[in-house]
């Protein structure tokens, strides 16, 4: 019974620091999401105004790539 009653007080601690841990990274979870969706809001225009018609215009240079002669805009493969 010894062994018990030292080791009640212990543990209730041990689960008051593992409660409160798992509740603080809960909290910096939800704020990385919430800063995560508001950087998405922000930079998602900027992406689609810049960068999608380059990656866009490259690739539709390279579907028109002739396979045998590796030239570019060609009319007849």
């Amino acid at each position: 019974m010894k062994i018990l009653s030292d080791l009640l007080p212990h543990l209730f601690v041990w689960c008051l620091i593992g409660a409160g841990s798992i509740f603080v990274l809960f909290m910096i979870m939800g704020a990385l999401g919430y800063v995560g969706q508001f950087l998405f809001a922000l930079f998602y225009p900027l992406y689609t105004i810049t960068l999608k018609p380059i990656i866009w215009g490259i690739s539709k240079v390279f579907q028109s790539r002739c396979p045998q002669c590796k030239g570019f805009f060609k009319r007849k493969l």
